[in-house]
Parts: structure tokens; C-alpha cells; sequence
């Protein structure tokens, strides 16, 4: 069988030894076209004709692999050379075909050597499996930690090298076929944890979801709208609500207000929001959760997943089960009342909190990857608390009076969606700008993006620290970042001092320039993150608005 053919001697010498590592007689040869043929043999022709499909059928070798007659092979350069320039001896097939007077004759395969009649037999073996014995040892290998990919129960690379991976680890020789015992040994304990978990797949009617659970460690417990309970089993310790409501934005937002202030999971953690979906990955010394939700329509639908830290690898293995199988169901969706009545309307799911109120809120926007956030520092003064994004607790890094601008400073690190990149200039007059901003606080649940355009690169009357924007801005708007058609920050909102004397048109606003806010910040020994923006073609509306608001942050403000 030839598998390969390479240019060089070199590369073929190199994927030579590769695959002899697989398979036993190996050999290399010279071609008369002066590229070097990988191949295996020499077989007889049933042999090698059988071999071929078997091999290629397991996807372990090149599907372009054929039977050779060995004609058109010469100096042999693996494992050893013969003599140069005269044909190889021992060609690696011959298949009886082709012209008689030229091929050579039929070489019989002589005797494998017992590790290559055990690989072959192991090969034939688990050919032999079902798909679904396949997907066990998929499975079985992703429980070993060997495997990641699909569980498809197709043996393709990926699962050849886990099990080759997982043999070493057992001390045996790294074929990437599994004996029969070996597959036993592989099996045995996944097989326990499979059976301790039982997961099953679970289809709940009331709340509109079809999801695997592992049934052997929960128990359904009771209908508590928007959540399907599901408690530990024989003191398995882990807890899982479903989650079913029906809402906008709005009602995600409260919802994950709620579902953040659950005693089942952690204070703290990584928590993302937008929009349509939500999830939050929280643990302390003793316990982990991971909760998500996502809006489709008029319908929310998500989970939580919680349990002890001790068993951080089995939810790990759980939560990827219920992930890949969750399936919300269309125009279904729990009743409020399906539990015991209540006096609570479905459009308050913050029922029984005391749900505390932000002073003032205004705009600001991600500077860097760990989360910290330039706004307006006029908004700042008299907090007693500052938070991002509703709940990441801020302190003030730096403030500069003059310019009107501050830098938060998150008491852990952030994971923003995006952050700003600065502008080397300011756009030309005329050109279409961009905000992402919060104009009416948190009563939406996602920024807010805004088009204009730059009116002129200074003030009203001529200040070259400021951005003459025609845009129309409300109180929330200070602190935004302005962005130009490339999706770069060019400056960002600050509020104009009010002058009684004057009316200004409605849509006339102010922001400082790039240039401003790296001097400012540079001098005050916070030099910034930002960097510069290299040239870049115009985005798309879409895309520039999918810009803006993934690095645009809610600054709260609380007594």
C-alpha cells in the first residue's frame, strides 16, 4: 500500500518513522519521478487489498492511499538503503495487475510479527463495534480527560491520538487501537460514574424544555415559577433549577438580577449579561455554579447547575451534557400559578427583594481587557459606592476636574466583550460618528447606539480640547466613547457646563478628543491602555453599533 509521497527525502524519512509508530513493515522508496513513496508491505494482493480498506475506512490513513505494484519504485531509503540507482529488491506490493512483462513478481507477505497481528486483530475488533459501543469509548476516553471532541463515534484523528494518549498513560505501547482488554480497562470506570449519575434525558412539559439530567444525583422537588426545582438525591449536594418565564429584555435583566442573588450560588464570579442571554460561573471554598439564560422572542428559557467544589471534574462533565442537550420548546412556557398561588405577577421576578435604587447612573466605556472603565467624572461626586454594569463593585483610580474625565478601577478583574482602541486623529468634519451609551440608565437592559456626525474638531468657540458632535445626548450619554466609521475611539462624552444665558439646539453636544484623554491621563501617571488604531476600512452600520456596545459600561451610583 502506498500511503504517502513526499519531495524531499527528508520530509518522507520524518513521516516515515510517524507512521511506524502505527504500523509494522514500514518501508520507504524512491520514485522514478524523484519524490520519496511512504508505503506498507510488501502483502499479497487479498492482504494488502483487505488492509487498505480497513485502514482507510478507520481514517488512519490517507484516503488517497493505493495498492502499488512496485514498478516504479527504486533505491530504497527506509529504514535502510539499498543499492543506488537499481530497483528495490523486495517491492512493498504486488498486486498481479498491469503489464505482465514488467511487473514483478508476487512477493507473499511473510510472517507479521505478533504486535502487528495484535494490532490488526484489535483493529478488526473494534471495527466490529456497534456506533453506540463506539460512542462509549468516546465517552470513556472524555471521562479519562483524554478527549475532547465530539462523541460521534467516528475513530478520526482526534480519538486516535486520545487513546494513544491514554495507553501511554497506562504504560502500554501508544498504538491508538484498543485491545480488548484495554478497552475493558477503559470502560470500567466511566462506566461506574455513568451509572452513578444516570443521566437521562428529561422532557419537561410545563416549562418547555427537553435537557439530560443526571437523575441518579437529583430529584424533582416542586414547580416554583420561573423555576423547575430539582433537589440532591441521597446527599449528592448538587441542586438544579430550570429556567422557564416569559418577558423582554427587561424581564432577563431582573431575571438575572435574581437568579445572581440565589443562596445556591456564590457571591462574586464571572457574570456576563446582554440583551438575549446571560450566564454566570461563581464558587467559593465550598461551592460552584454555573447559570444561564438565553431570551428567543417572548420566551426565556436557561438553568442553573450548582454543587460542591469537591466535585468540580463530575459538574464539569454534567453541565456539558446539559448544555449540549438543552432544548428550549417553542410556545411553551411556566404558568405562574402552577405552584401554590401567589399575590406576585410574573412581571416583577425580583419578588421578594428589596430592590435599592442608583442615585444617578451615566455611561462609560472599557479600556482594556481586564475591565477598567473611562467615563465622565462629573457623575462621580458623593457616591458612596460606584459599580459597573450594575453589580461589579468600582473604586475611583483617577479623576482629572479640568477635563471632566475619571477612571474606574473594578475590585476584581473584568472580562468586557470588547474594548476601545484610540484614534491617531480626529475624523474630518462631516464624517459619521457612533456612541454606545446608557441615556436612560438601567431601565434598558443593553446600550444604546446613537449616529451623528462631527460637527467640527473644536469647541463653539475654537477650544482645541474639546469635539463639536451634531448628536443628540441625554444625561446618561456622559462618558460614552465616540467612535469613528472604523469602529476607533476618537473622544468621549463630557457634560457642557449650563449657561443660563444660552439655548443651545438640541443636538448639539461636546466630548473630549483622543489626543486629550491620553495627555490627561498620560501626565497623571495613568498611562493608558489604549492603543493606537491602525488604518482600517469602514464597518458596516451593524457591525460598527455590534462594536460599540460590546465595550460600552453602565456606571452606577449609589449612596
Amino acid at each position: 500500500m502506498q500511503i504517502e509521497a513526499r519531495p524531499t527525502q527528508a520530509e518522507a524519512e520524518a513521516r516515515a518513522q510517524s507512521y511506524a509508530g502505527t504500523f509494522g513493515q514500514v518501508q520507504g522508496y524512491r520514485l522514478n519521478s524523484g519524490w520519496y513513496a511512504i508505503v506498507i508491505g510488501p502483502l499479497s494482493p487479498d492482504e494488502a487489498a483487505r488492509k487498505l480498506d480497513l485502514l482507510k475506512g478507520e481514517n488512519m490513513i490517507p484516503q488517497d492511499s493505493f495498492l502499488a505494484t512496485g514498478n516504479q519504485f527504486r533505491a530504497q531509503f527506509w529504514p535502510g538503503p539499498t543499492a543506488a540507482g537499481t530497483p528495490a529488491a523486495q517491492p512493498p506490493l504486488a498486486t498481479g495487475t498491469g503489464d505482465a512483462a514488467s511487473a514483478p513478481a508476487i512477493v507473499e507477505s511473510p510472517p507479521a510479527p505478533t504486535s502487528e497481528d495484535s494490532r490488526e486483530t484489535a483493529l478488526a475488533e473494534e471495527q466490529a463495534l456497534s456506533h453506540e459501543a463506539r460512542q462509549d469509548l468516546q465517552s470513556a476516553l472524555t471521562f479519562a480527560g483524554v478527549y475532547t471532541g465530539k462523541i460521534d463515534g467516528s475513530f478520526g484523528k482526534g480519538t486516535r491520538t486520545s487513546i494513544g494518549a491514554w495507553q501511554a498513560a497506562h504504560g502500554a505501547e501508544a498504538t491508538g487501537i484498543l485491545t480488548g482488554q484495554q478497552r475493558t480497562d477503559l470502560l470500567a470506570p466511566w462506566a461506574v460514574e455513568r451509572d452513578l449519575l444516570a443521566m437521562a434525558p428529561v422532557n419537561e412539559i410545563e416549562a418547555g424544555i427537553n435537557v439530560t439530567l443526571p437523575l441518579g444525583l437529583v430529584v424533582f422537588d416542586r414547580y416554583d415559577p420561573p423555576f423547575v426545582r430539582y433537589k440532591p438525591k441521597d446527599g449528592s449536594g448538587v441542586d438544579i433549577l430550570l429556567i422557564s418565564a416569559e418577558g423582554d429584555g427587561d424581564t432577563l435583566a431582573r431575571l438575572f438580577d435574581r437568579v445572581g442573588g440565589l443562596d445556591l450560588i456564590p457571591a462574586g464570579g464571572d457574570r456576563t449579561q446582554d440583551a438575549r442571554f446571560f450566564s454566570i460561573t461563581a464558587a467559593d471554598s465550598t461551592r460552584q455554579a454555573y447559570a444561564q439564560a438565553e431570551r428567543r422572542g417572548s420566551l426565556i428559557k436557561g438553568f442553573v447547575l450548582t454543587g460542591p467544589v469537591a466535585q468540580t471534574d463530575r459538574l464539569r462533565r454534567i453541565l456539558t451534557a446539559m448544555q449540549d442537550s438543552f432544548t428550549p420548546v417553542q410556545n411553551a412556557v411556566l404558568d405562574e400559578n402552577l405552584s401554590t398561588p401567589s399575590t406576585v405577577s410574573a412581571a416583577d421576578l425580583t419578588s421578594g427583594l428589596t430592590v435599592e435604587t442608583a442615585t444617578r447612573t451615566q455611561s462609560g466605556v472599557f479600556v482594556d481587557a481586564a475591565g477598567l472603565v473611562l467615563t465622565s467624572a462629573a457623575g462621580l461626586s458623593g457616591c458612596g459606592r460606584v459599580t459597573i454594569d450594575r453589580q461589579y463593585d468600582a473604586s475611583i483610580a483617577w479623576q482629572d476636574a479640568a477635563s471632566g474625565i475619571a477612571l474606574l478601577q473594578p475590585a476584581a478583574p473584568l472580562s468586557p466583550r470588547g474594548f476601545a482602541t484610540l484614534a491617531d486623529s480626529a475624523p474630518p468634519a462631516g464624517a459619521m460618528i457612533a456612541t454606545g451609551s446608557y441615556p436612560f440608565g438601567a431601565r434598558l437592559s443593553a446600550p444604546v447606539v446613537s449616529f451623528g456626525r462631527l460637527a467640527e474638531a473644536t469647541g463653539l468657540k475654537g477650544e482645541t480640547d474639546q469635539l463639536r458632535l451634531s448628536l443628540h445626548t441625554e444625561t446618561g450619554d456622559s462618558g460614552a466613547a465616540v467612535l469613528d466609521g472604523t469602529g476607533a475611539m476618537v473622544g468621549l462624552v463630557v457634560a457642557q457646563p449650563v449657561d443660563p444665558s444660552q439655548s443651545l439646539p438640541a443636538d448639539v453636544s461636546f466630548a473630549r478628543p483622543a489626543a486629550v484623554l491620553t495627555a490627561k491621563l498620560t501626565s497623571a501617571g495613568h498611562p493608558p491602555t489604549l492603543t493606537t488604531a491602525p488604518y482600517a476600512p469602514a464597518l458596516a452600520p451593524e457591525d460598527l453599533a455590534a462594536r460599540a456596545r460590546a465595550m460600552t459600561a453602565l456606571v452606577s451610583c449609589w449612596k
